[in-house]
């Protein structure tokens, strides 16, 4: 059980570090281990990630973060909200809101909103509700009402196709960086690694077939949470 708890760590970590590749609008992150000591028992050392702050992820984008009840979509970086939908779908991930936060928290759920001279990103964090990680404990937003998080659902708000092509170009040779990030990692195992890998080659394979049709299709006209 431990070992899988470290597992979802790395595939966590790896999960910020894809958004990395896609656009710097995201949270930077750094791979440490841990060593925990415990009087009388042995030393353990244990997988872990520091997280950009979200004042430092503001001060590098030139802006502020800021933290209203919800904003409508329109008013999110059109570009940059269809990278990010595009990058929870490639990771399986349905638990966030980009608009909207949980009852009882502020806005918005799993994202933080910065907001510059020119726009407003909602940057995602949090991915061990992914089917890339698919942690023991993780579950499917119940919105899109599926018990497997291993299935994607796109939860991206429709645009027009030019946004979508501009959005992809983020994407592109991302496939081939695969192997060289996986082998950073060298705390998973050759089939954990393979496992993971073989995940988001599927949504490589997806794009390649329907291109942004899968996009088109599942998208949401309307904007709940």
């Amino acid at each position: 059980e431990r070992r899988s708890f470290s597992v979802n760590t790395y595939e966590e970590y790896l999960a910020y570090r894809l958004f990395n590749l896609i656009t710097d609008k995201s949270f930077r992150v750094r791979l440490l281990h841990v060593t925990y000591e415990e009087e009388g028992k042995k030393q353990r050392v244990r997988p872990a990630f520091f997280i950009e702050s979200t004042n430092s992820l503001a001060g590098r984008l030139g802006g502020k973060h800021i933290e209203p009840e919800s904003l409508p979509s329109r008013q999110l970086d059109a570009v940059h909200l269809a990278q990010a939908s595009i990058f929870q779908y490639m990771i399986g991930n349905t638990d966030f809101s980009f608009i909207a936060p949980m009852k009882g928290a502020s806005c918005c759920h799993n994202t933080k909103l910065i907001q510059t001279t020119d726009n407003i990103y909602s940057v995602p964090y949090d991915f061990d509700f992914s089917g890339l990680v698919h942690a023991s404990y993780a579950g499917a937003n119940p919105l899109v009402k599926s018990r497997n998080v291993r299935r994607r659902m796109y939860r991206g708000f429709c645009t027009d196709s030019e946004t979508l092509h501009a959005a992809l170009d983020g994407f592109q040779g991302l496939e081939s960086k695969l192997p060289d990030l996986f082998d950073s990692v060298t705390g998973l195992t050759t089939r954990e690694s393979r496992k993971a890998r073989l995940y988001l080659q599927q949504f490589f394979a997806i794009i390649r077939k329907s291109g942004t049709g899968v996009f088109e299709n599942s998208c949401r006209n309307t904007r709940p949470g």
